[in-house]
């Protein structure tokens, strides 16, 4: 809102659902884990997963296409979403 508020004069905030909660059918988990051992830590929490999707962010556009890569070698169906990609390889 604040970030608004400096570029835009008259905007408009719409909220759907609560502001700061997530659907009741997400759960939400946080975990501190210093770098070097996030993918290994990622890997294992993946292999955890029994059923449904996992969404992951990352800061760079590199970062996603090499976090992809190192999940289909381990055989994680996966794709990477970021502005270098085309509309057809985004669906």
């Amino acid at each position: 809102q604040r970030l608004a508020a400096d570029f835009l004069d008259n905007y408009i905030f719409l909220t759907v659902g609560r502001v700061g909660s997530a659907a009741k059918d997400i759960k939400q988990t946080i975990e501190y884990v210093e770098g070097p051992d996030k993918t290994p830590f990622l890997i294992r929490f993946l292999n955890t997963v029994e059923s449904g999707l996992v969404l992951i962010f990352v800061e760079t556009k590199r970062a996603a296409d090499q976090l992809e890569y190192t999940l289909s070698l381990e055989g994680y169906p996966t794709t990477s979403i970021h502005g270098d990609r085309s509309h057809h390889e985004r669906e």
